[in-house]
């Protein structure tokens, strides 16, 4: 926990070390991209329908050379943050426990796609990007495909892989209390 007069609104962040696009098995890589996407959607949804959080999402950081992240991220609306943390594991347990619908995967996956069909600087980016963290041409030129072979099943089974809450890093930035001396802020937090 942090507490800081810079912090604005309260935020959750939580975190969890994966395979990257170089360190993943075949498909793997990809199958986190989808997940993430499906679990940043639904994240959002939840979180902001029940106005616990005015904002939430999740990103795959597949670029490491030896390993990646996935990040999830809420900026928090009601005074208990542990209300966030507590709607985050709800949705981690339903994806694992729960293959992901249809209609969802296929949204997911149009969604990551899209660069293809887009700008080209937005698809020169994004060579760059998967180049420059080890991909080859060839893998990135294949991305699009081994993207629409993620299943439901894949997707279940990399969050059941490697979203053990017990496996993750969560930190909350407060916003500082006005008048109150960083001894009495220590003291809280301990």
């Amino acid at each position: 926990m942090l507490k800081d007069p810079r912090g604005g609104s309260s935020t959750v962040h939580r975190a969890y070390a994966v395979p990257s696009y170089v360190t993943a098995k075949a498909g793997e890589a990809e199958a986190i991209e989808v997940l993430v996407k499906v679990l940043s959607d639904r994240l959002h949804h939840k979180l902001t329908e029940d106005n616990t959080a005015r904002h939430a999402t999740g990103i795959y950081f597949g670029d490491g050379r030896d390993s990646g992240l996935i990040l999830l991220h809420a900026v928090v609306n009601s005074s208990d943050i542990t209300e966030i943390e507590v709607a985050v594991d709800a949705v981690l347990k339903e994806i694992s426990d729960n293959t992901v619908a249809e209609p969802d995967l296929e949204q997911a996956k149009k969604f990551l796609l899209a660069p293809f069909g887009g700008s080209r600087s937005k698809l020169a980016g994004f060579y760059g990007h998967l180049i420059a963290a080890g991909l080859t041409i060839e893998q990135v030129q294949s991305w699009p495909e081994a993207i629409s072979r993620v299943t439901a099943a894949d997707v279940q089974r990399v969050a059941q892989e490697h979203l053990d809450p017990l496996r993750s890093v969560t930190g909350w930035l407060l916003p500082e209390p006005v008048g109150v001396e960083p001894d009495a802020q220590l003291s809280e937090a301990v």
